[in-house]
């Protein structure tokens, strides 16, 4: 049992669910969930990510408390009690599982690490942009992410829907 996150994590969450959800639902792309939706990926194999989004084709395999194998973009934030947790065990479950992205966002470092596939670096940001190979069309600035206080999820949507 980890350790409670903390306000920082509570608002990354907050933030990021705001934009993934607010693409998604605009674009009608999938789904996008929260932590308390856990992917099997085998009878003793059960993993809660922060966030996850999965594509319209795929929701098939979602479950009522569920999803039976990968999310097409799986989302950690880091914090204290899970960091080593997130980069290392967890990165190597969601490989094994063919996660096709993996998001790590490290408030501490100010860091931005990206996975294609998962267990594959793509990218280690702490400035400048991203587009999700998952979730398509969508892009995300690694400053919002470490700014104090973050900036408004209304305005950096505009931003990624161009206007």
């Amino acid at each position: 049992m980890h350790s409670p996150a903390n306000v920082r994590h509570e608002l990354l969450f907050k933030f990021l669910l705001r934009l993934l959800d607010g693409h998604a639902t605009r674009h009608d792309l999938g789904l996008v969930l929260g932590s308390r939706t856990p992917m099997i990926f085998e009878e003793d194999c059960r993993v809660e990510p922060d966030l996850l989004f999965i594509r319209k084709e795929n929701l098939g395999r979602l479950g009522d408390t569920a999803l039976e194998g990968p999310a097409d973009l799986v989302v950690e934030i880091l914090s204290p009690a899970t960091r080593g947790y997130d980069r290392g065990e967890k990165r190597d479950v969601y490989a094994a599982a063919g996660v096709p992205e993996y998001w790590m966002i490290d408030p501490m470092r100010g860091r931005f690490l990206v996975d294609r596939p998962a267990g594959t670096r793509a990218a280690e940001l702490s400035a400048g942009r991203c587009e999700s190979a998952a979730l398509p069309g969508f892009r995300i600035d690694a400053t919002w992410l470490f700014r104090d206080p973050l900036p408004s999820a209304d305005a950096c949507l505009r931003e990624i829907f161009g206007g």
